[in-house]
């Protein structure tokens, strides 16, 4: 008798988990029609540097006030799918001010980061060697 309870209570484990996983799937179908039905717009753009206008791999271009994000790519190209057209886009990189754009409804936004100079005081270059005094001194 106890073999066949084990085998009832399997049979119902296997029937319990195939209804999680239908339910599962209909809350993620319903969860992405509302989220594609909510106002998001794609906006793409180049990331450039102010000194010399190259573009500028590896800046961090995200959505003000969510964690929504992403990171420029080696030509400093991005594309991200913001919540709405009144969303603030925040570029950031390392020697370079942050810098906060305005969307307005635009769906091409390209943006020059200037150099942040105060930043280079913060530089620290440590070295690890051994010289002759004789090698360091002569012309």
């Amino acid at each position: 008798m106890r073999k066949q309870v084990t085998k009832i209570g399997g049979e119902f484990l296997v029937f319990l988990m195939l209804v999680m996983a239908y339910q599962a799937q209909a809350f993620n179908s319903i969860s992405d029609e509302l989220i594609y039905n909510e106002d998001q717009t794609e906006i793409t753009g180049v990331v450039t540097g102010a000194a010399n206008g190259i573009p500028i791999p590896g800046v961090s271009v995200f959505e003000k006030g969510t964690d929504n994000g992403t990171v420029t790519d080696f030509d400093g190209n991005y594309s991200l799918t913001i919540s709405g057209s009144d969303a603030i886009l925040v570029f950031s990189y390392v020697g370079f001010k942050t810098t906060e754009v305005e969307v307005n409804g635009e769906t091409n936004i390209d943006v020059t980061l200037e150099d942040e100079v105060s930043q280079l005081d913060e530089l620290i270059v440590v070295g690890y060697t051994s010289q002759k005094e004789r090698t360091i001194t002569e012309p």
